[in-house]
């Protein structure tokens, strides 16, 4: 039993370098899409928005 958690935390470690591998590579890539800080910004103030409009349609219903 404890040889088998070792293969699998072998194994899981390989699988994690190997993804970190090519999240990094097409990270680089200039033809793929990240999302920034200034996607992200806008993201919050979409969400803010939103909790503000149900906010008020709380107020408006009770």
């Amino acid at each position: 039993m404890l040889l088998s958690l070792y293969g699998f935390g072998v194994f899981g470690y390989i699988t994690a370098s190997f993804a970190s591998f090519f999240v990094e590579r097409d990270a680089a890539s200039p033809e793929t899409e990240t999302s920034s800080s200034a996607d992200l910004a806008a993201l919050r103030a979409e969400i803010a928005a939103l909790r503000a409009d149900l906010a008020t349609d709380k107020g408006r219903h009770s």
